[in-house]
């Protein structure tokens, strides 16, 4: 039976789409660049939130350093390919250079694609799905995943699935830690926190101050938490002058305890979904509220999102 190769030029290509988007978005999570260009609300938030990291290392890195390799596998393959074709004494070398890439190239593939399927549900259980920089990233895996697969023949799969299995066994037991941790209830479960108000100490922009009268005419208000570290980057995002215009409603006013589960202020009951900060502009499009994802959102972030919905 006829040899089978993944289609090279298209795992090269698709490889390295995913490089140059994970590598924007990582240039985006480590402070390299402004704001993430993105047409929906939620973008920003997914990369600038806990489950944007792992171990501590923006995830987006792990995306690039694996596209980047895949990239460089699939332009190999090309290469083995061509040399194959152009000699016929070296179709032995080149026979045993594309079986070495495609043994490389199936247990990373399917590993990115599970990997992928992991982060897939925690888009959509724990932050709301939106992020089309997310989804793309899935796709492109997936696509690697069965260009791969379909570059084997059956008995060859059977031969791949160990090493494929071993890798799977080996990175997603650790990947999965590290990021489900982010979900996990604390180690100490009694924690009490007095209530202590985060003063506003940077000055604000000009910007600041106009999509602070945008927000506040629109009727939007920010619900927070005291103790959460995004909610206080929220406020100096905005600045002293800035944020004495928005409609600001602290959660756990009385403190926080663990026992109690808060308790939170009866405002915040309904109006915040799975994290702070959390924005609800009461006159959205249509003049029905308009939630945005969890998360904190930078001035021009925030400019965009009104600017899309015909309120500014």
């Amino acid at each position: 039976m006829e040899p089978r190769s993944p289609p090279y030029g298209l795992v090269a290509g698709v490889g390295a789409v995913g490089a140059v988007e994970t590598l924007y978005l990582t240039a985006v999570k480590v402070g390299l660049l402004g704001s993430l260009a993105c047409p929906t609300n939620g973008c920003e938030s997914v990369v600038a939130s806990d489950w944007g990291a792992l171990f501590g290392v923006p995830l987006p890195l792990f995306g690039f350093a694996c596209y980047s390799a895949v990239a460089a596998l699939g332009y190999a393959g090309l290469q083995a390919k061509a040399n194959e074709d152009e000699s016929e004494s070296s179709s032995s070398s080149s026979s045993s250079s594309d079986e070495s890439i495609k043994n490389i190239l199936l247990p990373l593939s399917v590993t990115m694609a599970g990997a992928s399927t992991y982060l897939m549900y925690a888009l959509f259980a724990k932050l709301g799905g939106d992020c089309p920089y997310c989804l793309a990233s899935a796709a492109l895996s997936f696509t690697l995943a069965a260009s791969t697969v379909s570059g084997f023949q059956a008995r060859e799969l059977m031969s791949g699935a160990k090493a494929t299995i071993s890798t799977l066994a080996f990175i997603l037991p650790i990947a999965i830690l590290g990021v489900a941790n982010l979900d996990s209830e604390p180690i100490v479960k009694d924690i009490s926190l007095p209530y202590r108000p985060v003063p506003v100490e940077t000055e604000s922009s000009e910007l600041a101050v106009e999509v602070a009268q945008k927000l506040s005419a629109a009727h939007a208000r920010f619900y927070g938490a005291f103790w959460c570290s995004h909610c206080a980057d929220q406020k100096q995002f905005f600045g002293k002058d800035a944020f004495t215009k928005i409609d600001y409603v602290e959660c756990f006013p009385n403190g926080y305890e663990s026992k109690l589960k808060g308790p939170m202020a009866p405002a915040c009951n309904g109006n915040v979904d799975n994290g702070y900060p959390q924005w609800v502009i009461e006159d959205g499009p249509g003049g029905k509220p308009l939630r945005l994802s969890p998360g904190e959102k930078s001035v021009s972030e925030l400019e965009g999102i009104l600017k899309r919905n015909n309120l500014w």
